[in-house]
């Protein structure tokens, strides 16, 4: 049962506020003294759907508030609790807020819900009938509830809904774990390939430092093997090369040897640096073979 409507800036009422007693309500007035107003009103309230035309000119928003007997609308206790609403034995209170730009936000029970959920429960409390149409009577979602209701077993039903609640609650914790112990097995695999992978390339104590120089070698391969081949060339291969002007200096000083037998001392230290330019160029040509 509707026992209080509030309605202020809502079209041409500034505020009012009405309480209704148990028995019939008949409004009466002359045609435009704003019975279809208060009408209009609580449908907004309930649910119905609204523009910034419904907000009073001049006013920022309009609020309307409809509260309902709660004792009347047993059946309502259990979806109340399903939709995770505060049910109050004192009442249902139904409040919608229109903005004049025209947004508007619903509330239950000082809960903020969508309009569609405001419909749904407010359906029950209440029909508007019109010349031709009528609303509610035939909704077949209504029926369970007023069956249920009628047969007394209003708190049998908010009973069984907890226990579901609870039994679906503690499925999908169970689910929840079997998907971590599932995640931990295939963790417990991944770690179990990684060491086996680690294990069968047989790690040695410092073979990081060994890795680390042949990684640098290879980022540098390009220029390792500029730099040698230019360096073999010019020890070695090049007509010009080192390796040959010693052996003409080595041949030169020989020739001089009748004339200063003194440079003959020499003869050994350039032969030496024959071999060591030969070497040398070995060496410097390993690389490139290496890169």
């Amino acid at each position: 049962m509707l026992r209080h409507l509030h309605i202020r800036d809502f079209a041409l009422i500034g505020e009012i506020s009405l309480d209704f007693a148990p028995g019939m309500t008949v409004l009466l007035g002359e045609t435009g003294a704003g019975k279809s107003i208060i009408i209009d009103a609580l449908a907004a309230a309930l649910g119905e759907r609204t523009s910034a035309d419904s907000v009073r000119t001049g006013a920022k928003k309009c609020i309307i508030e409809a509260t309902f007997d709660a004792a009347a609308a047993p059946w309502l206790a259990s979806p109340f609790t399903e939709a995770n609403l505060d049910w109050d034995d004192n009442g249902i209170v139904f409040r919608r807020e229109i903005t004049s730009n025209g947004t508007s936000r619903c509330f239950i029970n000082d809960t903020p819900v969508q309009a569609t959920v405001v419909r749904q429960f407010s359906s029950g409390l209440m029909d508007f009938h019109g010349q031709h149409d009528t609303h509610g009577l035939l909704d077949t979602s209504r029926h369970r509830e007023v069956v249920d209701a009628a047969a007394g077993v209003t708190t049998e039903l908010r009973d069984m809904t907890m226990y579901w609640r609870e039994l679906v609650a503690a499925r999908d914790h169970l689910h929840h774990l079997r998907r971590v112990a599932d995640s931990a097995d295939a963790e417990r695999a991944r770690l179990q390939f990684l060491h086996d992978e680690i294990a069968n390339i047989h790690p040695v104590s410092g073979e990081d430092e060994s890795v680390l120089a042949e990684l640098r070698r290879a980022e540098s391969s390009e220029f390792v093997i500029s730099a040698a081949v230019e360096i073999r060339d010019r020890l070695y291969a090049d007509d010009a090369s080192v390796y040959d002007i010693l052996r003409g200096v080595r041949d030169r000083l020989q020739s001089l040897i009748p004339f200063e037998p003194t440079l003959e001392k020499f003869i050994s230290d350039v032969e030496s640096a024959i071999v060591t330019s030969k070497e040398a160029a070995s060496a410097v040509a390993s690389l490139v073979t290496m890169a």
